[in-house]
């Protein structure tokens, strides 16, 4: 996908997630059917059904919520959870958008559980060589394993991932 069309899908994610996280909302369920494109091309997050406030736990202990393909793993191993865990998401969304598929697949939802604790996200570069390598260590910065190893917040990353790709040019 190029850049000008990925930017404008994920520029307006990373902007509606950055104002949730100040707000002290994590929305924990980042996945592409929850991305909406009217027919005018405006792009709306949706679904914010199980999100929570970050200072809160809302849902019952050991309780795992989410789309596993897209969770993070603190939030598949139902740690405590911070912003981090959308930027981890919007981070497989961009690396699904420019491999044209997902970081992980499997058939059922135990071998991707298993997948998911085991084994680190591919480098995208492994399936479209021409993504800048810039851009490719950010990403991978944004799927790290643990949160803190991430960048420190969602719309830093997202600056930096778009100023990666667009050194490109």
């Amino acid at each position: 996908m190029a850049f000008p069309d990925l930017d404008a899908i994920i520029a307006p994610l990373a902007s509606a997630l950055a104002y949730a996280h100040a707000q002290g909302v994590i929305h924990r369920d980042i996945k592409p059917e929850n991305v909406m494109i009217s027919e005018a091309g405006s792009v709306k997050l949706m679904d914010f059904g199980i999100a929570q406030f970050a200072d809160a736990r809302l849902t019952a202990e050991g309780v795992a919520v989410g789309t596993l393909a897209y969770m993070a793993p603190e939030q598949i191993a139902m740690e405590e959870l911070t912003p981090a865990v959308d930027q981890y998401a919007l981070g497989l969304l961009i690396y699904e958008m420019l491999a044209g598929r997902p970081a992980f697949e499997d058939e059922n939802s135990a071998a991707l559980v298993l997948r998911r604790l085991k084994e680190k996200v591919p480098g995208v570069r492994l399936l479209r060589p021409e993504v800048p390598e810039a851009a490719a260590a950010v990403l991978a910065r944004m799927v790290e394993w643990a949160p803190q190893d991430r960048f420190p917040s969602l719309k830093q990353a997202y600056e930096e991932f778009q100023k990666a790709y667009n050194s490109r040019r």
